[in-house]
């Protein structure tokens, strides 16, 4: 990018976070937009000040990782020694990771206890009609890799059994191998069911995932090289580690695209650079940049070049470092402003000052000019100097209509000044 173009700025976008640039950061960078031509944006965000106002359109917008996740890719398998997570093994270290996080989960493993309830005629010994026991219980199959805070359930088809509680006890594969009541409740009857869930025990463990910053590993960035155990907490059977991260493949990157053809001094409708105002850290190669325009035009994705994380160039846009021959910009359409963004500036031809000469009555004035691109003109006022000899005299009117006061814009209802010829003649195209 030569000199004149990084001094110019032909449209604002910003990517990467929620960034924000005023125009004093403009300023201070010294950065300028080109001279205002036909459809191009004026200097709005330089060193110099604007008299306009009205919002600024963007003609294109250009976004880094949209949609994508921060880091990616990262796995590890935990060790567990008598319930304690005590290390990890088959680390995968991903990239992109800025601020990963890691969340550590147990899981239910216990599985295929089935058994039978048998109810008496008889209530048991000291205990009332239709309470259970674990003599009344036959196990079919014990299951295997059941916690010892399994939980088990008794359910009556007629529903009035109720009251009933016990916990599991446990052989040495974690099969169930009988039951331990602390209340026999009552009134259960034939048909009743007994179901053993497992549910996961482990609690208290905490890890921290340490990253290789904006050290490439392999050619990426923000690879998770090792994890920490910082506590390895209790009751762990079938842990895993999950690894997320809130940064969104790196960060802080401020990047311009601009369509102005500075070879050759002309605007066109192709991405003929992006400039980049803030690199940003810890990007990789998954790193993907796309540039949008308005409703129609299809966006252009780049492939960053990058340089200890940070975003320095693109491979299809030339530099001093990065000779691209017969370059002739990118895409098309990008002279279209994206939606909601405001008019396009300085796209409308002044109105030319027009002498409508009358011709005979009851003949339509003929203009002596070309009209503007809208098809308006700024006419100059004739005196009638006859009806009142020695004096000029007009007759004024005002008149509803319709005009279009942008090209971007629909005709609005305006009212205007017509001026009116030796009263019969009634030039409607005069304004003033």
């Amino acid at each position: 990018m030569n000199n004149k173009l990084r001094r110019s700025i032909q449209q604002i976008l910003l990517a990467g976070t929620t960034a924000a640039i005023t125009s004093g950061a403009f300023a201070s960078a010294g950065i300028q937009n080109p001279p205002p031509g036909p459809g191009q944006i004026p200097d709005y965000f330089g060193i110099t000040g604007n008299f306009a106002n009205s919002p600024q359109p963007i003609l294109t917008k250009v976004v880094v990782n949209e949609g994508q996740a921060g880091g990616i890719g990262a796995s590890v398998t935990p060790v567990v020694t008598n319930g304690v997570i005590t290390n990890t093994t088959n680390l995968i270290g991903g990239s992109g990771y800025v601020n990963p996080t890691v969340v550590i989960s147990d899981v239910a493993t216990g599985a295929g206890f089935t058994g039978t309830v048998t109810i008496g005629k008889a209530a048991p010994p000291g205990l009332p009609l239709g309470a259970l026991t674990s003599a009344q219980i036959t196990i079919k199959a014990p299951g295997a890799k059941y916690s010892p805070n399994a939980k088990v359930t008794f359910t009556d088809p007629t529903g009035k059994g109720s009251g009933a509680v016990a916990t599991v006890i446990l052989n040495s594969t974690g099969g169930i191998a009988g039951f331990n009541f602390s209340s026999a409740g009552s009134g259960y009857s034939t048909g009743t069911t007994v179901t053993v869930t497992d549910v996961a025990g482990g609690t208290g463990a905490k890890a921290i995932a340490i990253t290789s910053g904006n050290t490439a590993v392999n050619g990426k960035y923000g690879v998770i090289t090792g994890i920490q155990i910082t506590n390895g907490g209790s009751g762990y059977r079938s842990p895993t580690f999950t690894i997320t991260d809130t940064a969104v493949g790196g960060s802080g990157a401020v990047l311009v695209a601009t369509t102005y053809d500075w070879v050759n001094g002309v605007p066109t409708d192709k991405i003929m650079d992006v400039q980049v105002l803030n690199p940003g850290i810890n990007y990789d190669i998954n790193t993907k940049v796309t540039v949008t325009g308005g409703p129609g035009v299809l966006p252009v994705s780049l492939t960053p070049i990058i340089v200890n994380g940070g975003i320095t160039g693109f491979s299809e846009i030339p530099n001093a470092t990065n000779p691209v021959p017969n370059f002739a910009g990118l895409g098309k359409g990008f002279n279209v402003p994206i939606a909601g963004t405001g008019i396009r500036k300085f796209v409308d031809q002044l109105s030319t000052f027009t002498d409508f000469t009358p011709p005979v009555p009851a003949q339509n004035p003929v203009p002596s000019h070309v009209p503007n691109n809208l098809g308006q003109h700024i006419p100059i006022a004739h005196p009638d100097q006859t009806t009142f000899p020695g004096s000029d005299y007009y007759e004024i009117g005002e008149v509803l209509y319709t005009q279009k006061m942008h090209s971007d814009l629909p005709a609005k209802y305006l009212c205007k000044i017509n001026l009116t010829i030796k009263k019969s003649l009634r030039c409607k195209i005069f304004q003033y």
